[in-house]
Parts: structure tokens; sequence; C-alpha cells
């Protein structure tokens, strides 16, 4: 690649950058003329194919040089990659994930902590009826999981999710936000949902972790992803009620 093809390149990303950070500056603009207060809402939410697997997808060990295991993260729940771990642990350790994960209903989690707590703030009355509510919450799970480069090193908690609002009466998009994480996992957030820094949880340490420990670590890691949601509607909800002031 020459170099003009390189600036063109790096001015197009640029160029994007710019875009998207003034569009998420000024999305609190849309909802202005709108108020929650009273109304009806119901939301809907759609997730990455993972969430229906019950097969023994969600632990994979590959080799470091394997570079597909970074580039398909996000179709599995958890990707180790190590070439010195011993497979039958990894069975082992796979086995309790699966039987951690067929509990915990991911989608409905984050759904659910959502729209109960956006209605404790906006005041409104969350409804199941998506076609009489007055507004619709459409969530999209893009991405949802836990990876660590090796045995040793730390895991980290990735999401990316997306956030709709819709005036269910025109179908107008009203509000839009996306959050995209990636965090290292620490034993107190995994274990206790607490957001307090802490000892980072390694991959032999998650390793060592029973069934129901890891159930409760993807239940706060799905609560930990409603909540960025809820923190960011709220306060782009705020700026929208001073420009009214």
């Amino acid at each position: 690649m020459n170099k003009n093809v390189k600036k063109s390149v790096r001015l197009v990303v640029a160029v994007l950058v710019l875009i998207s950070l003034f569009a998420c500056s000024t999305a609190y603009k849309k909802l202005i003329p709108y108020t929650f207060n009273n109304k009806t809402v119901a939301a809907t939410v759609t997730s990455t194919p993972w969430g229906n697997v019950t097969t023994n997808s969600y632990f994979t060990i590959s080799s470091g040089s394997d570079k597909s295991s970074s580039e398909n993260l996000f179709n599995t729940l958890v990707n180790i990659g190590s070439t010195i771990v011993n497979s039958i642990e990894a069975g082992k350790t796979q086995a309790k994930l699966d039987s951690a994960i067929k509990d915990v209903n991911v989608a409905e989690i984050i759904e659910t902590q959502t729209l109960q707590q956006c209605s404790n703030i906006l005041h409104f009355n969350p409804i199941k009826d998506t076609r009489s509510a007055d507004f619709l919450f459409s969530i999209t799970i893009n991405s949802y999981g836990i990876s660590a480069n090796s045995w040793a090193s730390s895991v980290n908690f990735n999401m990316d999710v997306t956030l709709k609002i819709y005036d269910n009466h025109t179908s107008a998009l009203i509000w839009k936000t996306d959050v995209s994480e990636s965090r290292p996992v620490s034993s107190s957030f995994f274990l206790t949902g607490s957001t307090a820094v802490g000892n980072v949880l390694t991959a032999v340490q998650l390793s060592q972790l029973t069934p129901d420990q890891m159930k409760n670590g993807f239940v706060h890691m799905a609560e930990y992803s409603a909540n960025k949601l809820v923190e960011k509607l709220q306060r782009d909800y705020a700026k929208s009620r001073d420009v009214k002031k």
C-alpha cells in the first residue's frame, strides 16, 4: 500500500470517527419532544447465535498461532488460547461452563434489567405487548463473552450491545446508543457483581470455579451490560430536559 492510499484510509477513518462522535454527542436532541412519564414501554431483544447453542462450544482451546480463535471470539462464550493446556482439564472446564450457562438467559436478563431500571428513572409503565406500547426499546446483543490469551493471563469481559428507542405510534427512531466494552474481570466482579477494583481473574482460576459460581458470574455480567445502557439513556434524557427548561 503506497503512502497516498494510507493517507486516504486514515482520513476516511478519522472522518468516520468524527461523525460517530458527533452523532453520540447530539443523540439526546431527538429526545427533547418526548416524555416517558406515565407512558407504556415494551422491549424486544435479539442476540448472537451462541445464546441458543446447547453443545460444548462455549470453551475453546486453540494454539496461540490460530488466528481464527480471535476472529471468531464472539461466536463462543469463552475462548481460551494456549499451546500447553492439558486437554483433559479443558474438557472439565468446558463441562462446568456448559452446566453454568444453560441456566442463564443473558438476553432476558439484559432486557428485563434495562426496562425495569429505566422505568424507575423515567417513570414509565413497562408492559409486554410490543404493539400497544407507546415506546419500544429494541435491544441487540451484537457480541458478548469472556476471553483470555492463555491460562496464566487475565480473563476479559467483552460486550457490544445496541439500544434503540422507537416512537411506537410513528415507528420513528428517537434515540440510539451502543455500549462496546472490554474490561478485565476481577474475582469480586465475577463472584459478587462488585465493580470495585480487585484482583483480576485468570483463566486458571476461572477453571477452578464451581458451576454455580460461573453461573453467578454470567448473571453479573449481564446485569452490568444493562446498567451501562441505563446510564447512557439517563444521561441523555437529563440533557434533553435541561434544553427544555
